[in-house]
């Protein structure tokens, strides 16, 4: 009980300072029109719960005594529910009744599909699939794979980062444009990595596999894009 209070206590101390991080990089490349940090957040903690829900009992690794932790503590203060609300109403006051009304269709919407395709990614990746259990062997390239793709989304955010401060653009051609280049950048690395692992491992490509490979690498992607945007935008 004690270790369950403990791991809980620390996931939601990292958990809050990584969203209060993760926001306020967001406000910042986007602005304040509309509460684009929190929608943030709550989008990308839903996927990682439904990915890790399923998954984490299963792993030898990463068994029960870490779902306190990483769901309950980190996800759990990672995503926010009253900053949504307290946002919702305060856009309301401001006579800006059909943004909070889209503020709260866009999180509920959203949210409810990340989640399901988090769950849809870990169930296919970590449980139907047999990429987990035929071995460690492809480990290795895996994570090579997805040092490279970070590395990659890291030069392409600080480029486009750049070029944003030159061009101006609005925050909806930016969204578009960050999308557009994590996508592709993302759905190259994963189909690379899937053919040099195909060979050697037997795996039959199926577009489910391609997907959820996808949207892992999407999300290292993302990462990695933002910390580009980040350094750029310091220099």
């Amino acid at each position: 009980m004690l270790a369950n209070v403990l791991a809980i206590a620390f996931g939601g101390a990292c958990g809050a300072l990584l969203r209060f991080a993760v926001s306020s990089a967001v406000y910042r490349w986007l602005g304040r029109s509309f509460p684009y940090g929190t929608l943030a957040v709550n989008l990308i903690g839903s996927f990682l719960f439904g990915l890790w829900v399923e998954a984490l009992p299963l792993d030898p690794w990463l068994g029960l005594p870490w779902r306190p932790l990483l769901l309950t503590g980190a996800l759990g203060a990672f995503t926010t529910f009253s900053t949504l609300a307290l946002e919702t109403l305060l856009l309301i006051e401001q006579g800006r009744g059909y943004v909070a009304l889209a503020n709260l269709l866009f999180s509920l919407s959203l949210g409810v599909l990340s989640a399901l395709a988090g769950l849809w990614v870990g169930r296919e990746l970590f449980i139907e699939h047999p990429l987990v259990v035929s071995g460690l062997g492809w480990l290795l390239p895996w994570l090579i794979g997805g040092v490279v793709c970070g590395i990659g989304a890291f030069v392409l955010g600080w480029l486009l980062e750049l070029s944003f401060e030159r061009l101006r653009p609005t925050p909806e051609h930016r969204i578009l444009w960050t999308l557009l280049l994590a996508g592709g950048w993302a759905g190259a690395v994963s189909l690379s990595l899937l053919l040099k692992l195909m060979p050697t491992y037997a795996f039959k490509l199926t577009l489910e596999l391609l997907l959820s490979l996808f949207a892992l690498n999407l999300c290292v992607c993302a990462l990695g894009m933002w910390a580009g945007f980040n350094t750029a935008s310091r220099l």
